[in-house]
């Protein structure tokens, strides 16, 4: 889209009108999708936080920056709506399982390789040191 077609956008959707925001919104809702989802597995979760992040660019339509533009901020809105969910653990949850599973498997594998215990031979229990035995 044209800068200056862009501009315009942008001022429609600062004033209020819906026509601007469907356009957004019909232009940019895979984009905005695809970019959650190359974070976040769960389709879901990811249609509730692009749906969410539209929701915000409605909401906070005033503080647009045309200098920035819609998109950029469009992007950082999914941005920290997904960092936000990531931190708040519920994110966490699906694969806590997954982790501790990892975490049983680690522990058996890594008993597997335990360093062994040599055994004492005839001659340390006889007393004789490493050199001496090697003589005998």
């Amino acid at each position: 889209m044209p800068e200056s077609q862009e501009y315009i956008l942008v001022q429609r959707l600062k004033e209020g009108e819906e026509a601007a925001f469907k356009d957004i919104y019909l232009s940019f809702y895979n984009a905005v999708y695809y970019f959650i989802s190359k974070y976040l597995e769960d389709p879901d979760i990811i249609r509730d936080l692009t749906q969410e992040a539209f929701f915000l660019l409605w909401k906070n339509r005033d503080r647009l920056n045309q200098s920035i533009g819609y998109k950029s901020y469009l992007l950082s809105i999914a941005k920290n709506l997904m960092l936000n969910h990531i931190r708040s653990g519920r994110y966490n949850q699906k694969y806590k399982e997954v982790l501790l599973s990892y975490g049983k498997a680690s522990r058996c594998i890594s008993g597997l390789f335990r360093p062994r215990r040599r055994r004492q031979g005839s001659g340390q229990r006889a007393g004789l040191s490493q050199g001496n035995i090697v003589e005998k």
